[in-house]
C-alpha cells in the first residue's frame, strides 16, 4: 500500500489478518515551493527547518504505515523498513527510543526464527 493511502493510514486488520508490513523506501515529500517555505519557517523559528519540514514528516508516515501491524498487545508480526537510510542518525532519531531495531543483510533468517518462536 502507499504510505499516504487509506490502507496505510485508516484500516484496522486485527489478529491474523495482517502478519507483516514492509515499508520500502522513505516517503519523502517531493521538494516544491511550499515545502521550501516550511523549511525556511522552521529554520528561522527553531533552527531545524529540514528536520521539522522534511525528515520528521517522512518518518511519521512510515511509522503510521507500520502501525497497521500491531493494533493491540496480542498482535504479532514482522515489520521491515527496507532502505539503508533508516540506519542514518538523522532518520533513526525520529523513531521512539523504545523502538527495537535489528539491522541485517539476511532478513530471511530473522523472519524464520520469529515464526518458529510464535
Amino acid at each position: 500500500a502507499v504510505t499516504n493511502g487509506s490502507l496505510a493510514e485508516g484500516i484496522d486488520l486485527p489478529g491474523n489478518q495482517l502478519l507483516g508490513v514492509v515499508v520500502v523506501g522513505i516517503p519523502l515529500q517531493e521538494p516544491d515551493l511550499e515545502l521550501q517555505c516550511l523549511i525556511d519557517y522552521y529554520e528561522e523559528k527553531f533552527s531545524a527547518g529540514w528536520h521539522y519540514a522534511y525528515t520528521f514528516p517522512a518518518i511519521s508516515k512510515a511509522i503510521q504505515a507500520a502501525g497497521r501491524l500491531i493494533r493491540n498487545e496480542s498482535d504479532r508480526g514482522i515489520l521491515a523498513f527496507l532502505d539503508s537510510r533508516y540506519t542514518w542518525e538523522n532518520y533513526r532519531r525520529c523513531f521512539p527510543k523504545e523502538f527495537e531495531r535489528i539491522t541485517t543483510d539476511e532478513p530471511e533468517k530473522l523472519v524464520e526464527a520469529f515464526w518458529k518462536e510464535s
